[in-house]
């Protein structure tokens, strides 16, 4: 069965193989103001830990919504992309600052001072381990580091939206420019972001990056960065406004939500990964999904409600799709 999709006006209308518009679970977070651009969950604290655009303080959430200060320090600014990384016990946060936000939507021409940097975390006591700056990192007036993936080799990238940049880093500092494409240049404000959503996939050795602006999906190899290229979709024209972004634990999905239209995307490949195809999508419950994580065995979602004061944010769980047979 066939499902048309027409959301906003200009969303591309697309045919679904299937499509799944339910959810599982509703944790309401009460914290005004919160602004949670994404969030991350660890399995091995069975916590979830959520940032915040508008003051830097990570929060640990359990399932029940009860929620603690966990990161706290005068280096945290505005925090986008987490990331909860078990096995080396880490929590790794994008930290911006905000000022330097407000003057890039402003149209000034340029910002002096701290930008942008990836805070180091301990998973479990929020005890800050380092701060890496990247606010010298690239060509161009501004940089904010919007979301981060990893390897097993202890390689870090994370997405750089305002500087049309992937950063690449260690853990012991010396980031530098992984790839710098201008035409990934964020131009307008008002639509958004440039670089987004970014996760690693170790069948392919390569990267895929979200673009929020243009609505594409990069992939990038990790040996030969420059190779980099514009994924293609077999079965739909194009997508609209991609944010956040992950692949499922078992790597075989790649989940994407559109941060206007209120929908996750589920796509697979017969390409290891150079093409992409929409196997199925679902509505969330709430407008404005910017970020992606997993639990065991559900795919969650956060709403940001950008720009927007509210007194509680929530997060939810969307049942995996089935594969389309």
């Amino acid at each position: 069965m066939h499902t048309l999709f027409a959301c906003f006006t200009f969303l591309v209308v697309f045919a679904l193989p299937c499509s799944a518009r339910s959810y599982n679970e509703i944790i309401h977070v009460d914290i005004p103001n919160l602004s949670p651009e994404s969030f991350a969950y660890s399995q091995k604290r069975g916590k979830f830990f959520l940032g915040s655009l508008n003051f830097g303080t990570v929060y640990e959430v359990d399932q029940t919504g009860n929620f603690s200060q966990f990161v706290m320090g005068k280096e945290l600014s505005s925090t986008a992309g987490i990331l909860a990384v078990d096995d080396m016990d880490l929590l790794l946060i994008c930290n911006f600052n905000q000022s330097m936000l407000g003057a890039w939507v402003g149209g000034k021409p340029a910002f002096k001072g701290f930008q942008t940097s990836l805070i180091v975390a301990n998973l479990t006591t929020g005890a800050i381990i380092r701060n890496i700056d990247f606010s010298n990192v690239g060509p161009g007036p501004f940089r904010l580091v919007n979301d981060i993936t990893h390897d097993s080799r202890g390689n870090f990238w994370l997405t750089d939206s305002l500087g049309a940049q992937i950063i690449h880093t260690t853990l012991s500092g010396n980031p530098s420019v992984f790839v710098h494409n201008d035409d990934w240049t964020a131009t307008k404000p008002q639509r958004g972001f440039g670089p987004d959503g970014i996760a690693y996939q170790p069948s392919c050795d390569c990267i895929l990056m979200t673009h929020l602006q243009h609505g594409t999906i990069w992939n990038v190899p990790r040996e030969y960065p420059m190779s980099f290229f514009k994924v293609e979709f077999t079965n739909i024209e194009s997508i609209q406004n991609p944010d956040g972004a992950r692949f499922s634990p078992d790597m075989l999905t790649y989940y994407v939500v559109n941060n206007q239209a209120g929908l996750l995307y589920q796509f697979v490949t017969n390409s290891n990964w150079t093409s992409l195809t929409l196997n199925n999508a679902a509505v969330t419950p709430f407008s404005n999904p910017t970020g992606v994580t997993f639990t065991y065995d559900q795919v969650w979602c956060s709403t940001a409600y950008l720009f927007q004061k509210k007194q509680s944010y929530p997060i939810y769980s969307m049942p995996l799709p089935p594969l389309c047979e």
